[in-house]
C-alpha cells in the first residue's frame, strides 16, 4: 500500500496564508515519488489577512477570510478540519511555507496595521504544536519549509533545522534548545536521527519558482526513505 502524509495548509498565498508555489509542488513532488497526501486546515479565520501585491508593501487589510476555505483553493475543496487529522492514519507529517505559519499558526510575525515584525518570544498554536508532537514522538517523518520550521522549532527540542542568513536567527532557534545549519537555494537540511527535512525555499535569497520545485523533490525523496 502507498505510504500516505498529511500535508498542513496555513490558507492560500504567501503573504497571509501557505505560499502557492511551494504548496503545489509540494503536491506534485509527493505524488511522483508514490505517497498520497490528504490536506488539512484549522477551520476558523486567519489572525490578519495582508496585501499580497509588492507594488505596496505589506499592508493590512479590515477583511475577514478562514483558514479552511481559502486553504481549499489550493487543493480543488479538498481540505479537511485539523480536528479530524487522525495520526495512525499517517505516515508522515508536511507543512509548506507562507506567512501563515507565523501568523495562524503561530505567533511569529506579529502586525499593528502598517508593519509586520518578527516574535523572538512566540509561540506555537497548541493544536499545531500537539500534531507536530505526536507525529514526533511516534518517530514519522516531518518536513517543512520556508518559514514553517518555526512550527517545529516552537513544538520540539533538540532538532536540527535549516536557517538563512536574514529572516532566521541563531538567537531564535538556540533558544528553544535546537540546532539550525545555513541552507541555499537547493539545498535541504536533513536531521536523519529525529526525521526532520527542512528547506529554505523563498527563503534563500536567489529562489525561484523552479528551485521551489527542485527543493520539493529533493525533500520527498528523502522523507520517502524514511517512511
Amino acid at each position: 500500500m502507498a505510504k500516505k502524509v498529511a500535508l498542513i495548509l496555513s490558507g492560500c498565498g504567501g503573504m497571509d496564508g501557505s505560499e502557492t508555489h511551494e504548496a503545489v509542488s509540494l503536491m506534485i513532488a509527493i505524488k511522483k515519488c508514490g505517497i498520497e497526501y490528504t490536506c488539512f486546515a484549522i477551520d476558523e479565520n486567519q489572525k490578519y489577512v495582508l496585501n499580497a501585491s509588492n507594488k505596496t508593501g505589506i499592508t493590512q487589510s479590515s477583511e475577514k477570510r478562514n483558514i479552511l476555505i481559502e486553504a481549499g483553493r489550493l487543493n480543488h475543496g479538498l481540505v479537511y478540519d485539523l480536528k479530524d487529522l487522525h495520526i495512525d492514519q499517517f505516515d508522515g507529517l508536511v507543512f509548506p511555507g507562507g506567512y501563515g505559519t507565523g501568523t495562524s499558526y503561530s505567533d511569529f510575525i506579529i502586525c499593528d496595521g502598517k508593519t509586520c515584525q518578527k516574535n523572538i518570544n512566540y509561540k506555537v498554536r497548541d493544536e499545531i504544536k500537539n500534531v507536530i508532537q505526536s507525529f514526533y514522538e511516534q518517530k514519522k517523518p516531518i518536513f517543512a519549509g520556508c518559514m514553517a520550521p518555526v512550527l517545529l522549532n516552537g513544538s520540539l527540542s533538540s532538532i536540527k533545522i535549516m536557517t538563512d542568513e536574514g529572516f532566521y536567527t541563531k538567537e531564535i532557534i538556540e533558544k528553544h534548545n535546537n540546532r539550525y545549519q545555513v541552507c541555499d537555494i537547493n539545498e535541504i537540511c536533513v536531521d536523519e536521527k529525529n526525521k526532520i527535512i527542512t528547506a529554505p525555499y523563498y527563503m534563500a535569497k536567489k529562489a525561484d519558482v523552479y528551485s521551489v520545485f527542485n527543493e520539493s523533490i529533493i525533500a520527498m525523496e528523502q522523507m520517502l526513505k524514511m517512511l
